[in-house]
């Protein structure tokens, strides 16, 4: 079987916190940013087994609220400024901030194919703006379902892409790139997240989304995608829910993860980024100067697919990071 290997570009920005008084980060209603987050999940040993549920550290894409529970003085960008509980609000009500800190309101409609914001996705969504979490990994797999599945051709029609259409064993490497300044001289790198590994997938409409992943998906997982509040063009148009193999479940040696560190009970730490530098030897995989979009090889054998694979989780550990998964919000 002929695999893909993609770098996923997505916007290298952090989440601060809207309402200080009570230290929590609304949904976010703007262009996509990452967090760092403190959460209950595991890791995957030296032996391969699954660790104790504990408290982990690690980088991801969480839109919907959180609790601000500490904040650093970081050296640079790579490093964290805030430290994020992430927790699914009741209602729509609960999840958007009150206008008195709501930087950027946007009640009602919002067509963000019109306006483009950098880093928002090409989609029509009346959901107060907030904004989708892609990929999403919490819970026991990794799910992949919308951003960048579809594109406008120059006559302004809606087109899937090669993302809609990737084969089981697939890896997506999301992350985001990162400039390093020594002070003398600047490197160029590429900030990895969320490691996705595709176990299985099936086809579907944002639509017809309840019957479609009716059983593939979480309870909650279309309120945060905001799929129910979903309007134009690409509502209807069918795309792809990937979701990822786990450590139980892997494909051909392979599972989805995020780097992750071990949180200290008496808070104070925190870890940057994890960089693949060109010097990493994977240039053929990932352009370091790629600043959006994606960059797929296509069509490679298994071997080659999982000795990439072996080489980012040598990349990782080196870096002192754990492969966690199973996250889980509150």
């Amino acid at each position: 079987m002929k695999l893909n290997v993609v770098q996923f570009l997505h916007p290298s920005g952090e989440h601060g916190v809207d309402d200080r008084k009570k230290m929590i980060k609304y949904w976010n209603q703007g262009p996509h940013k990452r967090k760092f987050m403190k959460v209950q999940g595991q890791y995957v040993t030296d032996q391969g087994t699954l660790s104790e549920q504990m408290s982990l550290l690690f980088w991801g894409e969480w839109e919907p609220n959180s609790h601000v529970v500490e904040t650093f003085t970081p050296a640079n960008k790579l490093w964290p400024r805030y430290l994020h509980e992430p927790y699914l609000p009741s209602s729509k009500h609960a999840a958007i901030s009150p206008s008195a800190s709501a930087p950027t309101p946007c009640k009602g409609s919002c067509s963000e194919i019109m306006k483009k914001p950098k880093g928002g996705c090409s989609t029509d969504w009346d959901n107060d703006c907030c904004q989708n979490t892609d990929p999403f990994v919490f819970g026991e797999a990794f799910i992949y379902s919308l951003c960048q599945q579809w594109k406008k051709d120059t006559k302004g029609c809606l087109h899937t892409t090669y993302l809609s259409r990737l084969p089981v064993g697939s890896l997506i490497l999301f992350g985001s790139k990162v400039t390093l300044d020594t002070g003398t001289t600047t490197e160029e790198a590429f900030a990895l997240d969320t490691v996705f590994v595709v176990g299985e997938s099936r086809p579907y409409t944002i639509k017809s989304y309840k019957n479609d992943l009716n059983g593939f998906i979480p309870k909650d997982y279309g309120y945060i995608m905001g799929f129910d509040h979903a309007r134009g063009a690409g509502v209807g148009i069918s795309i792809r829910c990937y979701k990822g193999a786990t450590p139980s479940n892997p494909v051909n040696g392979m599972y989805s993860f995020s780097p992750c560190q071990e949180a200290d009970p008496n808070g104070g730490k925190s870890f940057q980024k994890v960089l693949i530098r060109n010097s990493d030897g994977l240039g053929s995989y990932i352009n370091v100067c790629l600043t959006q979009g994606s960059k797929g090889k296509i069509a490679i054998p298994e071997s080659e697919a999982h000795e990439v694979w072996t080489k980012i989780c040598e990349i990782v550990e080196k870096q002192g990071c754990l492969k966690g998964v199973n996250f889980q919000y509150k």
